[in-house]
């Protein structure tokens, strides 16, 4: 059809040739851009007087559909035209809401290319049950209709075409019904933002927000994506959304997906809105986090009177026998996310600097590798002699401290400096640097 021209097409000597008496659905194709082509219907009486327009719809598989006003009320009644377009059969629920809590539920199996006329006060005069085996009351006066698939869930497909009215035959009045199809408001991928620890896998998830508010989830129809797969890889098998941090960095994570997308409510006898499936593809920014600070817990002193000094994790640190005191405390890692650091592997190591000591001899251990589980680290600091009764007063070691964060081989200095000083009274442990 060439631009800027219309074809008038004669229904009725068509459906005469063909030698039908009765219900006929007109289907044709369309090849071109979208709203680009207007299609205008009208239906007449016996007697050849214009009645109403019969509005054309898009044929598609979609989720549901909403149907979001009937009444049979005041002399007024609603009938819904279903059609099912395609070859396949297909099994419907119309769930027609008409009270807060109350739901007539009617089963309608459409083999291919058929249709069925839904007369809702005829349904209420009969008694006809849905699948509960209840009845829609004749005081059911309005509401709205859902149509999903059997499974009432409403993210089902259905491949379904249709058609409302509401007419009052004792005054000769009748109007359009509003449909739309249902589907997704928005697109995500949580969470948003996302902390990946170095060296450590993290489950990202994508999702649709319906229509309803409700979420469903995407992730396993995904096409997982990275920006910087040198920062952060995801996989798409066989656990989709498995994101791994690969090195320090900022980048972005993406999923790609096809749902169905709520195209808005457009009352007859406007255009409908075309039911369509749309590809979205949102994403998150992904920080890849490293150690950036700790808090310590300092532990009571502990006398020692010929016994092993043991860390809080149970590690044996001084052999018994140990005349003396003690006292523990445990470092927390942290990330750039500001969460507890819990990649696994990651190791630790102090570096000890003797200040100041009486005897001279005393001396600080210069390194050691404090013990790990999740994060945490834990050290003790002694003076203890091997023979009773322990350090005499005077007897002190004074020192610094330094703890260093290693991840994946790369060593994060200075995450924390402690004054250290062990006299014969007591140890105590001083935060001087970094400290939370």
């Amino acid at each position: 059809m060439p631009p800027h021209q219309s074809r008038h097409l004669p229904l009725k000597e068509v459906i005469g040739s063909l030698g039908v008496n009765g219900s006929v659905t007109l289907t044709f194709s369309y090849r071109g851009p979208q709203s680009a082509l207007l299609v205008a219907n009208g239906s007449v009486d016996q007697s050849g007087n214009y009645v109403f327009e019969a509005e054309a719809r898009t044929t598609a598989e979609t989720a549901s559909k909403s149907s979001i006003y009937w009444t049979m009320s005041n002399g007024f009644d609603t009938m819904y035209s279903l059609w099912n377009p395609g070859e396949k059969a297909e099994d419907l629920l119309l769930n027609f809401h008409y009270a807060p809590g109350k739901t007539y539920s009617l089963p309608v199996h459409l083999d291919g290319h058929t249709q069925s006329m839904i007369d809702l006060k005829q349904l209420a005069m009969q008694g006809t049950p849905d699948v509960h085996g209840q009845m829609l009351p004749m005081t059911a006066t309005s509401g709205a209709l859902v149509i999903t698939g059997a499974s009432g869930d409403v993210r089902d497909t259905i491949n379904l075409a249709i058609s409302s009215g509401i007419y009052n035959p004792v005054t000769a009045t009748c109007g359009y019904g509003c449909e739309t199809c249902n589907g997704c408001t928005n697109f995500g991928v949580s969470p948003d933002p996302a902390y990946i620890g170095f060296g450590q896998n993290y489950q990202l998830n994508s999702y649709c927000v319906w229509e309803d508010g409700t979420e469903p989830d995407y992730t396993g129809s995904s096409d997982w994506g990275s920006n910087d797969t040198s920062i952060v890889t995801v996989q798409n098998s066989p656990q989709w959304g498995l994101a791994y941090g690969q090195s320090p960095g900022d980048t972005s994570s993406s999923a790609s997906f096809y749902a169905p997308a709520n195209m808005g409510q457009i009352c007859a006898p406007l255009p409908l809105p075309q039911c369509q499936n749309t590809n979205a593809a949102p994403s998150t920014p992904v920080n890849v986090v490293v150690p950036s600070y700790e808090t310590v817990s300092v532990g009571g002193r502990i006398d020692h009177n010929g016994d092993s000094v043991t860390s809080p994790d149970g590690q044996v640190v001084i052999p018994a026998p140990c005349y003396g005191y003690s006292r523990s405390y445990t470092y927390q890692i942290y990330g750039t996310d500001g969460k507890p650091f819990t990649t696994s592997g990651t190791q630790s190591k102090e570096t000890n600097t003797t200040t100041s000591s009486n005897p001279s001899s005393l001396k600080l251990t210069p390194t050691v590798t404090a013990g790990t589980s999740q994060g945490m680290f834990y050290d003790v600091q002694a003076n203890c002699t091997n023979v009773p009764p322990g350090p005499p007063t005077g007897t002190y070691v004074k020192g610094n401290q330094q703890l260093d964060v290693i991840v994946g081989g790369t060593t994060y200095p200075q995450i924390r400096m402690n004054s250290i000083d062990m006299e014969a009274t007591d140890v105590t442990v001083t935060c001087t640097a970094n400290c939370h």
